[in-house]
Order: structure tokens, then C-alpha cells, then sequence
């Protein structure tokens, strides 16, 4: 069957060229400088110097002209384009704006300018979620929003001009991967690892063309391309112009969440920036596709994580963009229809990042992850779970086990996660999957264990929930679940049956017929847990006024038990 890709190239190259112009600040002061200005930023009242902070020179209509970050002792020095009028502010991440002063630059000539930073940090715990959108983000219209949205600003315009730079050598891993169509279970996997210098050439599409032609472009018959909103895009007019904002609380950690305003019918996004917890400072972008629909469900947009370097420079230091790819699937009748058979993940993250002047390391993400190890053990055989991938709630990441049923998760961020299981054999006991909650730290492995459950545990578990009997050990058992075949399992009644032979009198042997009717619980589930033995065991599921086939189970011995699927009739009455 052809696939027809929904990615024309690797679209995660949209993050990258954010990532890799890694800003290097003022660093000391030139020589020889043909116009502009220099001066230095001073915390009022210590009159301690502010290192990181981002200098900009701005013209009468408030464009940035050239900007820069100060160094460790508050100094900058920035070039200046063309002589003029300017305005020269600076901002601080967790703090308020420096207004700055006016200044005249002559030609070729430098301009002297001393700057007070605002000593009180901004708080964001005590923000209030505003009821509303606000599409305007002016103070005016929405303070808490616009408090948010300047805390982000700040950060992007940093990360932004860094763009420009490029005196860092950094170590890059970068990956695809292919996902089955619930985008759970990984079927393959590129890696790459590269060590890159400089700035690199790849870009995201211009914010004016993503406005007017939407995030994801092309057809679904030759081929979709997706994109993501980078830092040009966020900050541009277009980009503000067409989305509203509000502020969101998740269990404590805010956030500023984006929409398309009402009416926009191009292919669109939504998604959160998300601020670390308790704190003013930019954490992660995480979006979503509208208006695309093969791709409006969560299995679908992406992340990309933010990283404050020391001296004040911004990168992407983790990306990840998610699309469908589409097949044509071919029914009895009519013509084919396209369908998502997979999904395919493009991404990457910053390993380390180093001066190119010198060898030591700026950054190093290497120790700041941990692994996952462990085994996944099938209980009704007793065996090694070959083959079965192993997830991380809330995530891409997966990690198939070997032939020993053993499985290694790496570079897991730090937190808190539950392990699933996904392989055939789950669907064949119409079970959930099996779960462990692991606690990863930096640096550290963590192992698990994965079992699924015995026959024994499953029928005992399942014979509690329904509400029978425990087992007896001198009795048998049964138990399984029931396909609903699209039905509410509680519209569902299995019954189990048993004939057993009985004396009568001295004269002659009889029998007799016994049955247990059982509603299903909500996951299908139903048991009988104390059945004579020798006897001949037959299940059936009514639905309505209709009862399915009959499942002959045949005898049983004392203390056994079974587990058994068995199928709902298609539809609940036959009619007239």
C-alpha cells in the first residue's frame, strides 16, 4: 500500500534555526567601533552591575534596531546601523522593563548611556486566571495577560537574536520516528548526533505567509506540509494580529494560552507557553492543529522546550513536531479513502553547548536526564514479553523489549511518570495494560518490572468487580470479557451454565441445569467463580431480546481457572 507522506522535509529544521544561532553576548568590548552605543546597567539603589541583561535600541516607531546582552560586570556595546534618533531600554527576565533614554547618534560616533535596572523581581504565583480572551495585549486590556505575555516577549526577542549570532559549537541529537496509528507503539527510528558550529541555515516560513496560507499547507492527496510557530513567528504582528490570549492554571503553574481569533477558517494553531512553576521565567511552547482534520486530536502538534544559558542567552533546547501519515485504504464499494496509518515524530535536543573560543562546556544536558530499565514479563506463561513496547504516559517515548523481554528508556526528563505496556497479547486478553509509576532523577536509572497479570489473578480480580464469589480450590472458575460490539457493557448480561448429573433415588440418575447471569463491569469484564466440577460449562451474552452463539467451554477440574473472550451479538433484536 503507498503512503502518501504529509511531510515534503523535516519540519522540526522550523525549531533548529532558533536553536542554533546560540547568543554570546557582549563578551568585551571592541576596539574600534564605527556608531552606536555603550554603556553599562546598574540595579537602583546597590548600584550592583545586572549581567544578561538585553540591551535594544529602538527607533521612533519602536523597531528594534540592533540589541545585545551586557556582560557578567553590566558593560554592552552594540552597533548601531545608521546614525539617528534612538530610544535605548533594556529588559531583565523576572523583572520590570528598564525605560531607558533617548540619544542621538551622530555618524560614526559612540554614545555614552548609563541605565538603572528595577530591583523588585516580578511575581507571578499571586496572578489571577482573567475570565476571557484578551486579542489585545496591551496593559490596558488585560493586565494579568499582558504581564504574562511581556515575561514571554522577553525571552523570544533574546532567543530571536541569537539568531544572528553563531560563535558556539554545540552537540545536536536529532530523530524521526514512526509511530502506529494511535501514536503509541514505535515501528522505527532514525537517530542522528552532530556536532555543529555556527549558524545554521534552515528557517521558518515568513509569519506574514503562515498567516495567510495557515501551519499546514499543501493536500492530502499530494502530500501536507507542517509547520510550527517559532520565536519570529510569535512575536510578529500577523501572529498577534490573528490570535487571542489567556491565562491559564494548571495545578499551580501558569500559563498563556493562544487561539485563533473567531472566524479564521485557515489550518491554524492553539497551545499554551508554559512558565516554570512559581516563577516569571519562559518554560515551553506546546501546540496543536486546528481547522487540518486529520490532525485536530492529541496525537498530533508538538513541544518545544526553552533554556536559559549563563549570561543571559535563550535556546530551543528540546523540539518535537508530530504529523499524520496518510494511506489510502480501499473499501467494497466506492473509491479509496484516505486514512491515518501512522504517525511520524521529527525532533531533537541540545546535548551540550560550548564557546568556540574555548573548550569548556556552556551548557551540558548529558547528566541532566535519567534512564528507565527494566523487564516485561508475561504472567499467564511465565515468560519474557518479547517485542512489547513500553511507554511513558503523556509522551512519544518508547522503547521496545528484547528477546529477554528487557527494555531501556534514555534521556527521560526529570519528574514523575507511569510505564504502560502495549503488545498483541493485551488485546488478546481484552485487558489493560499493566502499569508502574517511576520516580526518574538526573543522571540516575531507574529499573521496573512490567507484569501482565496471572489467569488465576485475572479471573479472581474480575469474579470481586462483578461482585461474586472468591475462588474455591474445590471448585473452577471462569472469567473474562465481553466484546461489546458498540453496546454499553451494562446493557450486557454473560451468562454461564452448567448441567450436573444428580442421583435422584436409589432408582435412576437425573440432572440438573444451573446458570449465572452476570452485567458486565464498565471494562467488559464478568467471572463466575465457583462452578461444580466434571461439569459441561456454556456461555452466552444476551444484548436485548437477542442471544449470541453459545461458547461451549467443556469440563473443569477443581481449583481451575480460565479466561475466556467471548462477543456480544451484533444487534439486540432481530425485528419483525
Amino acid at each position: 500500500m503507498p503512503y502518501i507522506h504529509c511531510m515534503r522535509r523535516l519540519l522540526f529544521f522550523v525549531f533548529i534555526g532558533l536553536l542554533l544561532a546560540l547568543a554570546i553576548g557582549s563578551g568585551s568590548l571592541r576596539a574600534q567601533t564605527v556608531q552606536g552605543v555603550r554603556g553599562s546597567v546598574a540595579e537602583e539603589g546597590s548600584g550592583r552591575p545586572v549581567g544578561g541583561a538585553f540591551v535594544t535600541v529602538v527607533d521612533a516607531a519602536g523597531e528594534r534596531i540592533a540589541g545585545g546582552l551586557t556582560s557578567n560586570d553590566g558593560t554592552f556595546l552594540i552597533d548601531v546601523p545608521r546614525p539617528g534618533d534612538f530610544r535605548v531600554r533594556a529588559d531583565r527576565i523576572g523583572f520590570q522593563r528598564i525605560d531607558g533614554v533617548r540619544v542621538t547618534i551622530p555618524p560614526g560616533r559612540l554614545v555614552e548611556v548609563e541605565l538603572q535596572a528595577p530591583a523588585q523581581a516580578i511575581v507571578i504565583e499571586g496572578v489571577q486566571v482573567e475570565s476571557g480572551r484578551r486579542c489585545d495585549l496591551r496593559p490596558e486590556s488585560g493586565r494579568q495577560t499582558a504581564l504574562l505575555w511581556d515575561e514571554a516577549r522577553k525571552a523570544l526577542e533574546i532567543a530571536l537574536w541569537t539568531d544572528g549570532g553563531g560563535n558556539f559549537v554545540y552537540d545536536a541529537e536529532s530523530w524521526v520516528r514512526r509511530y502506529d496509528e494511535r501514536g503509541r507503539q514505535l515501528v522505527s527510528e532514525r537517530v542522528d548526533r552532530r556536532t555543529h558550529v555556527g549558524r545554521h541555515a534552515f528557517r521558518a516560513l515568513s509569519p506574514e505567509q503562515l498567516a495567510d496560507e495557515g501551519f499546514v499547507q499543501g493536500t492530502l492527496e499530494e502530500g501536507r506540509s507542517y509547520y510550527a510557530p517559532d520565536a519570529a513567528v510569535l512575536l510578529s504582528d500577523a501572529f498577534l494580529g490573528t490570535h487571542c490570549f489567556q491565562v491559564v492554571d494548571d495545578e499551580g503553574r501558569l500559563g498563556l494560552a493562544f487561539e485563533p481569533v473567531p472566524g479564521r477558517d485557515q489550518p491554524e494553531v492553539e497551545g499554551t507557553l508554559w512558565f516554570a512553576e512559581g516563577t516569571a521565567r519562559l518554560d515551553r511552547l506546546e501546540y496543536g492543529y486546528l481547522n487540518v482534520e486529520e490532525a485536530v486530536d492529541d496525537r498530533f502538534g508538538g513541544e518545544v522546550q526553552f533554556e536559559a544559558l549563563p549570561g543571559g542567552a535563550w535556546i530551543v533546547r528540546e523540539w518535537e513536531i508530530r504529523m499524520p501519515v496518510m494511506a489510502a485504504q480501499r473499501g467494497a464499494f466506492g473509491p479509496a479513502r484516505l486514512r491515518v496509518d501512522a504517525v511520524e515524530a521529527a525532533g531533537g535536543r541540545v546535548i551540550e553547548v560550548r564557546d568556540a573560543t574555548e573548550p569548556r562546556p556552556i551548557g551540558s544536558w548529558d547528566d541532566d536526564e535519567g534512564w528507565v530499565r527494566g523487564t516485561v514479563v508475561d504472567s499467564t506463561t511465565g515468560r519474557p514479553l518479547e517485542g512489547a513496547v513500553v511507554f511513558i504516559s503523556g509522551t512519544n517515548r518508547s522503547a521496545r523489549t528484547d528477546d529477554f523481554g528487557d527494555f531501556e528508556l534514555s534521556g527521560v526528563p526529570e519528574g514523575a511518570y507511569t510505564l504502560l505496556v502495549d503488545h498483541p497479547r493485551i488485546g488478546e486478553l481484552g485487558i489493560v495494560s499493566p502499569t508502574v509509576p517511576v520516580e526518574v532523577d538526573p543522571g540516575e536509572v531507574v529499573t521496573a518490572r512490567l507484569e501482565l497479570p496471572s489467569i488465576r489473578g485475572l479471573v479472581a480480580d474480575a469474579c470481586g468487580r462483578v461482585g461474586g464469589a472468591a475462588p474455591d480450590p474445590t471448585a473452577a472458575a471462569l472469567a473474562g470479557v465481553v466484546r461489546t460490539g458498540g453496546a454499553e457493557p451494562g446493557e450486557l448480561t454473560v451468562r454461564v451454565s452448567w448441567t450436573q448429573v444428580e442421583r435422584v433415588s436409589s432408582a435412576g440418575i437425573g440432572s440438573a441445569e444451573t446458570q449465572a447471569d452476570i452485567v458486565p463491569d464498565r471494562l467488559g469484564r464478568w467471572g463466575v467463580c465457583r462452578i461444580p466440577v466434571d461439569t459441561t460449562v456454556r456461555v452466552e451474552v444476551i444484548r436485548g431480546e437477542v442471544t449470541g452463539e453459545p461458547v461451549i467451554v467443556g469440563r473443569m477440574e477443581a481449583g481451575e481457572s480460565r479466561w475466556l473472550l467471548v462477543e456480544s451479538p451484533a444487534t439486540e433484536s432481530s425485528g419483525d
